[in-house]
């Protein structure tokens, strides 16, 4: 959540027609498609998935987000990328192919650049969880070091010898 807050609050302040929201959710789940596609290629050897796979990402988000956008919101409500809507607007039609377009012009390098991002975060973020993990294991393990004695087992002790002629069993 707080890679998607910073950047939310980077598009802000840049006002750049891209998303950022998508950022923390590519490192928290690789969403479906990054985590399918992705979970496939590092089973065939591929240690890094290549930037076709986040442009696939791109696509999926923009087919599903087109319905939602246009139905919906009639475009796209005050983001900037509406800004981009008013380039296809009258030239392309029918209307959800002008969202569908806007959308995939701001969707792929959006998750191009979240996709690299993430894939760079991620061995960060499982190191830091590897270290929390262990430190939080050690802290629930017993000590193995022996429970204290009292002070009077700590003296040490003398033996005994029976008086000449005792008889000892």
């Amino acid at each position: 959540m707080v890679l998607n807050l910073v950047g939310i609050l980077v598009i802000r302040a840049t006002g750049l027609p891209l998303y950022f929201d998508t950022i923390g959710i590519a490192v928290a789940a690789l969403a479906l498609v990054w985590g399918y596609v992705w979970r496939h290629l590092r089973q065939r050897g591929a240690l890094t998935p290549p930037i076709g796979l986040h442009l696939l990402v791109g696509l999926c988000c923009s087919v599903v987000a087109t319905p939602i956008l246009w139905l919906r919101f009639h475009g796209f409500g005050g983001h900037t990328a509406g800004q981009l809507q008013n380039i296809f607007n009258g030239r392309i039609e029918p209307e959800w192919v002008t969202v569908f377009l806007t959308n995939l012009s701001t969707s792929m390098p959006d998750k191009l650049l979240s996709g690299v991002i993430a894939v760079a975060v991620i061995p960060v973020a499982l190191r830091v969880i590897t270290r929390i993990t262990k430190s939080a294991e050690l802290a629930a393990a017993p000590s193995s070091a022996p429970a204290p004695r009292h002070e009077a087992s700590q003296r040490p002790r003398t033996a005994v010898t029976p008086p000449p002629g005792a008889s000892v069993r």
